[in-house]
């Protein structure tokens, strides 16, 4: 290497220096070494470091001294060896791609943009001699999974033949799904017990089948944190309609019934006009009267209050509804019915506007440690939310997330997408993974759990949930768009908006009382005796049954 080569990369490792957190795979990658160069590359980085002690003051070069310190034991990590396979990884795959050009202009038929599983697999197999000998080192796609150690991996007959890979290069972009990332995501994957997941009546695991999705993805989807959307078209052509159906309708627990008698009141107020809507509203009720019980009765003030609220809007001469106004306007006029709901609850809250997620924090900060062969990392904030159901003590719990917008531009504007097709399920599965490790991921409790979201869009609200109905996956559905209707002859369609308020509640109470319950209430004197013996020991319980959402992918500056 010249002079001038050295200089410049020991120029670069100066520069970076100041960072919180600098990784030789940082230097890799800016000077883009080939695969087969990692000899090459390790010696021009001690080369700069060499440099750096030598020129550098005193502060930078005691900073270099500890990367050169360092180096020996970061070659031994399981990051540093499959940075470079997975070079050699994309190397490989595209030359597969190189040869596949080659090959089309001999077959015209298999030019489409996309080709199918066993179209990819007969591909592999007539492809030039060269791509054989390399399709032992990438990743064979099929219905069972990953390949183990030793073996190769079992090719089957997939569940519709219309699953889809594409075979265009990785893109570029904050949202790519990279290199490092297929590595952390089969990391994952590969520490998932068999007999642990959910299999299927097929037959099939429905973790090995997010796994290949994920693995032929190229951008961040919610198969890389194992949340199961349905409604995903990309996600729904991976299963048979029987397999759908199944997963569709498991369920763990009974869904809360609303009692009859405050169905009743709120069917009086489905009138025609804001005359009838008033009178209504003015007439007693035996629940709202004299003998009112502040937990007994809450909901039946709840509806009289939500109902008020939204007549006010339809009574004012230019009707606020029709409008186009500011996300903050309509969560104080029109939403806060959410806040209202949970106001019984002892020391909880429903906390909004670009809120701090408690969850998304945790996971994000789990790792930090002192610093060893480095500095201690930053603290990393967590999601910020538009609002979360929190309930306030010196360890706070969230129990539900909510996601806003000024306007609804449909189910596919590309704000709604994002929130409520990866942001919002995202956030929604950290709060569940907090709440099964606060009851040591006791899976007769996380099986009975539900976390719900709100997305709100305007006076639109669609009302989603997050389960983990069997195995390591975790199930997201959503409901239908519901609008507080501006027209008052429609005031029955508002009127149903309140009312999937009132099961959201229902559900995330059913939630608290399940992680509040004991299991076994008739041995719970012998096991608090035998929990309290074994404090002494001062041991942290490690299990964790349920996989973490998939880091976010950093923003370019």
């Amino acid at each position: 290497m010249s002079t001038l080569d050295i200089l410049q990369k020991s120029a670069f490792i100066t520069s970076q220096l100041d960072k919180d957190f600098f990784r030789v795979l940082d230097f890799y990658r800016e000077f883009r070494y080939p695969y087969d160069a990692r000899a090459a590359a390790e010696k021009d980085y001690l080369e700069a470091l060499d440099i750096i002690i030598k020129r550098s003051t005193a502060k930078t070069a005691k900073k270099a001294k500890n990367l050169r310190a360092r180096a020996k034991y970061d070659v031994t990590q399981f990051w540093y060896t499959s940075f470079w396979e997975g070079l050699e990884m994309e190397y490989q795959r595209t030359q597969i791609n190189l040869s596949k050009e080659k090959l089309d202009t001999v077959r015209p038929h298999t030019t489409e943009e996309h080709l199918s599983v066993n179209d990819k697999n007969t591909f592999l197999q007539i492809s030039e001699s060269s791509a054989e000998n390399q399709v032992t080192k990438l990743d064979k796609i099929g219905n069972n999974g990953c390949r183990e150690k030793g073996k190769e991996p079992e090719i089957t007959e997939p569940a519709r033949s219309n699953l889809s890979i594409p075979t265009v290069l990785l893109p570029s972009g904050d949202e790519e799904f990279g290199l490092e990332d297929k590595i952390l995501f089969r990391q994952k994957f590969e520490d998932l017990e068999n007999s642990k997941k959910w299999m299927l009546q097929s037959g099939r695991f429905v973790e090995d089948v997010l796994f290949e999705l994920g693995m032929i993805c190229q951008y961040h989807n919610l198969v890389h944190s194992f949340i199961l959307d349905i409604e995903d078209s990309f996600v729904e052509k991976a299963f048979s309609k029987a397999e759908i159906l199944e997963i569709t309708e498991k369920e763990n627990t009974t869904d809360p019934d609303i009692e009859e008698e405050l169905l009743e009141y709120i069917n009086t107020f489905d009138k025609g006009s804001t005359t009838e809507i008033r009178a209504a509203l003015n007439k007693p009720h035996p629940r709202l009267e004299n003998g009112y019980d502040p937990q007994e009765d809450f909901a039946y003030d709840h509806v009289r209050t939500t109902v008020a609220d939204w007549l006010r809007l339809l009574e004012m001469k230019s009707n606020p509804l029709t409008l186009q106004l500011p996300e903050a306007w309509y969560r104080v006029n029109v939403w806060r019915t959410i806040d209202i709901a949970f106001s019984n609850i002892p020391n909880t809250l429903f906390i909004g506007g670009e809120v701090i997620g408690l969850a998304s924090s945790e996971r994000k900060n789990r790792y930090r440690t002192s610093g060893n062969v480095g500095p201690m990392q930053r603290k990393l904030i967590g999601k910020k939310g538009d609002g979360y159901l929190r309930t306030i003590g010196s360890i706070s719990t969230d129990w539900a997330a909510s996601e806003a917008g000024p306007k609804w531009e449909g189910e596919h504007g590309t704000k709604f997408i994002k929130e409520c097709g990866i942001s919002l399920p995202r956030t929604l599965k950290d709060i569940l993974v907090k709440l099964a490790r606060n009851v040591d991921f006791s899976e007769q409790k996380l099986r009975k759990f539900n976390v719900v979201g709100f997305i709100h869009a305007g006076a639109v609200m669609v009302l989603t949930n997050l389960d983990c109905p069997a195995g390591y996956i975790c199930r997201y559905r959503r409901g239908k768009a519901l609008e507080v209707q501006a027209d008052v002859k429609n005031f029955s369609k508002s009127l149903d908006v309140l009312v999937e308020i009132i099961y959201a509640k229902l559900r995330i109470l059913q939630t608290m009382e399940v992680m509040n319950d004991d299991v076994d209430s008739g041995s719970k004197h012998s096991r608090n005796i035998n929990k309290w013996k074994l404090q002494k020991e001062l041991k942290r319980s490690h299990n964790n049954n349920l996989p973490e959402c998939h880091p976010t992918p950093k923003k370019k500056k």
